[in-house]
């Protein structure tokens, strides 16, 4: 093989492995400049999804985050959601993270008490916002007795610690700021209300 022709195809090598190298480059420089715009599209997405989990609950903590009963917001702060019906509603900040927890829905109505305590209304229950006692949920049999006994009027006052199995383990018992309200077994199989005042 003349000189010629070797110089020729050593040429030809280096320019195919120049070419080679260069689309490798290229080709990286695209896989970085993707995954860059990929990974700037999903926190993009990470930040819109937050702020609209933000505006929908108002600001309150997220599901994970763990948040005891009556921990946030004090009786006058307020947020506005949405109603059970659509419509805007201002609740106590700190009576959501409480209806959360106990698995409430919407809110349907609130009732404002001659104290500053807040009776938010669920399907499923009923939420009292009190200086007294924080955010407390009530539910079942103990929250119809409390309403039926005047709710944010009645001789018990406001709830101030999360209705409990009974130590007997035939019902549940609620404390209020005045009193307890407890739903149990009366022994004949029928459950009845017992309202002890202090």
């Amino acid at each position: 093989m003349s000189l010629e022709r070797k110089t020729l195809r050593r040429r030809i090598l280096a320019g195919a492995a120049a070419l080679t190298l260069s689309l490798s480059v290229v080709a990286c420089s695209d896989a970085e400049e993707a995954t860059g715009t990929a990974g700037d599209a999903l926190s993009s997405a990470t930040d819109a999804a937050g702020s609209a989990i933000d505006e929908a609950t108002g600001g309150a903590d997220s599901p994970d985050e763990t948040t005891e009963p009556g921990e946030e917001g004090s009786p006058g702060e307020t947020t506005e959601v949405e109603s059970a019906d659509g419509e805007p509603l201002e609740v106590p900040a700190a009576v959501l993270p409480v209806a959360e927890q106990a698995g409430f829905g919407a809110p349907t109505e609130v009732e404002e008490g001659a104290e500053g305590q807040t009776l938010v209304s669920f399907e499923e229950g009923y939420v009292v916002n009190s200086v007294e006692g924080g955010a407390q949920s009530l539910v079942g049999m103990i929250a119809e007795t409390w309403i039926d006994e005047g709710g944010l009027d009645s001789d018990v006052g406001v709830p101030v610690a999360p209705e409990e199995a009974n130590a007997e383990g035939n019902g549940w018992t609620q404390e209020f700021n005045n009193g307890t309200i407890s739903w149990a077994d009366d022994g004949s199989g029928e459950f009845v209300a017992d309202i002890q005042s202090n």
